[in-house]
């Protein structure tokens, strides 16, 4: 049995500008608004 390479070629959409520069958008907002809900 052998180990095969591991899958490296995603296609992550990042904000090319802005206070979200090089962040994946929607996982940042995902994580924001659960903060957001810990602290209500």
């Amino acid at each position: 049995m052998t180990i095969r390479e591991p899958f490296t070629d995603l296609e992550i959409k990042k904000a090319a500008s802005g206070f979200y520069k090089d962040y994946s958008v929607p996982i940042a907002l995902v994580s924001k608004f659960t903060m957001a809900l810990l602290v209500i």
